[in-house]
């Protein structure tokens, strides 16, 4: 039995306690849910939530209204920081839980240190804890115990399609070797790259893929490039600490999608920072004459991808670059189709691969939690001797 402490309930984690039944048939209950309003407990003393119980939180409202609605909780707490409602939640004194952090937040990184020295697992799709430029020592701590395999990191990269793991495995059966990591890793991106190499102008794919719902609220948190750069600097790290190095080797180069087209000109993409969907798309009208031009300059038989790097080896350290590039049309990321993410791994003369498949979306998402969960309750010793 895996007993689960759920903190954040957004959609991510409101599509996990909606999938509580299929938990329980595995044996994975919920024994805890937070967020930025409170936290619950069941309250039946000792036992997890049933999976009727965990589905009535399933509810967009904020945890503490619901839960006392409800009436069916045991200790529900007001607001509070979601740092100190996690951290009650963890004391030594309680049952061994595993925490599954789908918040958004780069706090989370003091929880979940926490809740490692504190005995207890982690599965996280959140990646700010590991891709923060803060608090180092936690989070070689944190990537050491990925490694061994107490955190479960499968969702942070590519939703389900497995990069982390693919990457272990390879580090560790070809240690020694040098290692050119590359990978699609925006579904959003990925998409409008696919409508330029189609001959669309750059406004009309953006407005296509705002339709379609791949942006975020703020498409510029999609076109900065910034959750690429996160993803992709967790993969170097990954592969410092497998080496024994700290974090701090990984050098990181991060240029925006836009930053290849408007490069040498007076083109301020800031104007584009603050805008919702809609607004982004008309305002992109501004950049389909850059998009042309970089489109027309592109080699004959290359298509635009925007592409995360990583050159790594134990003794010349971690490169991380993410830009917008022009690759083969006929090589594997060359032929990746519209929103599925890939990521290569080249290991000396050995190649692996993960993917292609979703890199986001709540079902992709929540298979990697559930994964997560999974292998820890498989690992001979890990959980069964705590519960």
């Amino acid at each position: 039995m895996v007993n689960i402490v759920l903190v954040g309930k957004g959609t991510i984690g409101t599509g996990l306690l909606l999938r509580a039944h299929e938990l329980a048939e595995q044996g994975h209950f919920f024994s805890g849910v937070a967020d930025t309003s409170g936290l619950a407990f069941p309250l039946h003393e000792g036992g997890p939530y049933t999976p009727d119980e965990a589905m009535q939180l399933a509810d967009q409202k904020p945890l503490y209204p619901l839960a006392m609605a409800l009436g069916h909780t045991g200790v529900v707490v007001g607001p509070r920081s979601l740092d100190a409602v996690a951290t009650h939640l963890l004391q030594p004194t309680s049952f061994d839980h595993v925490l599954v952090d789908t918040t958004p937040s780069a706090d989370m990184i003091a929880v979940q240190t926490q809740a490692i020295a504190n005995g207890r697992y982690v599965v996280s799709v959140n990646k700010k804890p590991y891709a923060n430029g803060d608090a180092r020592h936690s989070v070689d701590y944190l990537l050491s115990n990925a490694l061994d395999g107490r955190v479960q990191l499968r969702g942070t990269v590519g939703a389900n399609i497995g990069a982390p793991e693919t990457l272990m495995q390879a580090l560790r059966e070809h240690p020694d070797d040098r290692f050119v990591i590359q990978g699609c890793l925006s579904g959003t991106l990925g998409y409008v790259c696919n409508q330029l190499q189609q001959g669309k102008v750059f406004s009309e794919a953006v407005e296509s893929a705002v339709a379609l719902g791949y942006t975020e609220p703020r498409p510029f948190d999609d076109f900065s490039g910034l959750d690429v750069a996160r993803k992709a600097t967790i993969l170097g790290r990954l592969c410092a600490r497998h080496w024994g190095r700290p974090i701090s080797v990984v050098q990181v180069q991060h240029d925006s999608f836009l930053d290849a087209a408007v490069h040498g000109t007076d083109y301020n993409a800031r104007v584009l920072e603050d805008l919702d969907g809609p607004a982004f798309a008309g305002a992109s009208r501004g950049l389909d004459g850059y998009f042309a031009d970089f489109m027309a300059a592109l080699p004959e038989g290359h298509v635009p991808r925007y592409i995360a790097r990583v050159s790594a080896s134990r003794d010349a350290g971690v490169h991380v670059s993410v830009g917008l590039v022009a690759v083969t049309a006929e090589r594997c990321l060359g032929k990746l189709d519209g929103s599925d993410n890939l990521v290569t791994i080249t290991a000396g003369s050995h190649e692996y691969a993960a993917g292609p498949g979703p890199g986001a979306g709540v079902k992709p998402t929540t298979d990697a939690i559930i994964y997560g969960i999974d292998a820890l309750a498989a690992k001979p010793g890990l959980l069964a001797s705590r519960f």
